[in-house]
């Protein structure tokens, strides 16, 4: 992994309703100014973990804290803490749940979609940021929480998990160069990035029953003049797509593969054996990044492969192929 990034921390709180859940974020004071890390794969860790917590929250809130300690000069261990009213964990089940393809329940994947490969993914992503990832439901402990940690019974409501993880980062010396490729501002992230509305107009459906990610790449999309369409399984992708004219058809579709109802391989295989729908251009969106993967999107007749967390270089990649592909 490279250390390549800068991470920016700033002092805020932000709190924003979803549904019948309260997003709460709550970020520290008194933050080193910059420190050197991977912020794509640290923005991976936190979608998984949040996407978790409102997916497995029915109402009440989801709050992500953390604090940071100077471990030597110029280098930091950050806790991030992300905290639910959910479901919670079965005790039974808790000490394997950073395994790959473990669930607490197997009635969870028929009700919410998904494999329990995002927990052992984000496992991995910490380890090589030097760090550790716990979690705590109902009095019950999984994973590996350092030795100076202890359960906070009443920081948080007795309902719901907690999970936990550490990274390290070294703070940036401002006295030595550091060279990045920097932020790019919203008003000319469209002329670098080679894609815009105005220039390459494009009617497009995002297929995502996760709420988190459905505005991530919803905003995403509005970032380079974009505006989509949702919905929220593979059933409600396949109606949409029935209902629309030759004249108003969706030209690309976003499609998530882990969903309940129907998943997005089975949808995308409805929708070619379909007549009577205009055939789309159909971008898979997938948390599973093996090969093998891959190939099995494209057999059934899907025309791209994208790896969550998306970006925006992904996503103007993305329509950029669609785009030289249909002229």
């Amino acid at each position: 992994m490279r250390l390549s990034s800068l991470i920016r921390v700033v002092s805020s709180s932000v709190i924003v309703i979803i549904y019948n859940i309260g997003l709460q974020c709550h970020i520290s004071k008194a933050n080193p100014k910059t420190v050197i890390g991977d912020r794509n794969r640290l923005r991976q860790i936190l979608l998984n973990l949040v996407g978790n917590a409102i997916k497995f929250t029915n109402q009440g809130s989801v709050v992500i804290s953390y604090s940071h300690h100077l471990l030597s000069q110029n280098l930091y261990e950050f806790r991030f803490v992300i905290a639910d009213t959910g479901i919670g964990i079965d005790g039974e089940n808790i000490h394997k749940l950073f395994n790959p393809f473990t669930q607490a329940d197997s009635s969870i994947n028929r009700l919410f979609g998904g494999t329990g490969l995002g927990l052992a993914i984000c496992k991995r992503l910490v380890e090589l940021m030097n760090g550790t990832i716990w979690v705590e439901s109902g009095g019950q402990v999984g994973g590996n929480p350092p030795r100076d940690w202890e359960i906070e019974q009443s920081r948080y409501s007795s309902q719901g998990s907690v999970f936990y993880f550490t990274i390290t980062l070294p703070q940036l010396d401002i006295a030595k160069p550091f060279t990045t490729n920097g932020y790019i501002s919203a008003g000319d992230i469209s002329t670098q990035l080679g894609i815009h509305a105005d220039q390459f107009p494009i009617k497009i459906l995002i297929v995502e029953d996760n709420i988190l990610n459905q505005k991530i790449a919803s905003l995403m999309l509005k970032r380079l003049g974009y505006e989509a369409d949702i919905v929220a399984s593979g059933q409600e992708c396949i109606e949409a797509l029935t209902s629309q004219s030759d004249q108003s058809s969706y030209d690309l579709v976003f499609m998530d593969i882990q969903m309940p109802i129907m998943n997005g391989l089975d949808a995308t295989i409805a929708i070619r054996r379909n007549l009577t729908i205009v055939q789309p251009w159909i971008v898979a969106l997938t948390a599973d990044a093996m090969p093998e993967d891959q190939v099995t999107c494209m057999q059934v007749g899907m025309n791209d492969y994208m790896s969550k967390p998306v970006d925006l270089n992904a996503i103007a990649r993305s329509l950029i192929e669609f785009v030289n592909r249909k002229v």
